[in-house]
């Protein structure tokens, strides 16, 4: 406890001396600009190191033109585009085959010609600065068939077939539930 004395006329007045005590409100009110420090904070990091899509995606694709499996991809996506030289890992049935190191040229161009098995799948992987992106082709699968050698029998035989497996598992599913 503090005392406050008045020396010129000699008395003193006992009286405590302390900071104020903090409201509630004003706890609230730090408490609630914290968490909104935090949450604006936390979305400017996310907006920050967000990767579009659109804008970079590098569209690797792999189609079998009937001859050969083919790797097409984005030349124009700005990653690409600003690339000098990037790699391409060939995995065939579950086993890296390949590893193509590809120029400038070649990336600008935008696809190459695989020589690889058509009875296998394939996956095939695309790195260079600033991107990288990931295809697979997998062989009697009819969405990777090239349009123009597709029997439309097969398609309708395949597409029962599936139906026939969606029936049974949704009929096991039902049961499952119950």
């Amino acid at each position: 406890m503090w005392a406050i004395s008045d020396e010129a006329s000699g008395s003193t007045a006992s009286e405590l001396v302390s900071p104020p005590a903090p409201t509630p409100m004003k706890g609230r009110l730090i408490l609630w600009i914290l968490t909104l420090g935090s949450f604006l904070g936390g979305a400017y990091y996310g907006y920050l190191f967000q990767k579009s899509p659109v804008a970079g995606s590098t569209e690797l694709t792999l189609v079998n033109d009937g001859k050969a499996l083919v790797a097409h991809w984005n030349p124009r996506a700005s990653a690409v585009a600003s690339a000098d030289k990037a790699q391409m890992l060939v995995t065939v049935g579950g086993r890296l085959v390949s590893t193509l190191f590809l120029d400038k040229t070649t990336l600008h161009q935008g696809q190459v010609v695989l020589a690889a098995d058509g009875n296998e799948p394939v996956a095939v992987q695309l790195t260079g600065a600033g991107f990288a992106s990931h295809a697979r082709y997998v062989p009697g699968d009819p969405l990777e068939t090239d349009g123009a050698n597709v029997d439309p029998e097969t398609l309708r035989r395949q597409i029962a077939d599936q139906q026939q497996v969606n029936t049974q598992l949704e009929r096991r599913l039902a049961a499952g539930s119950r």
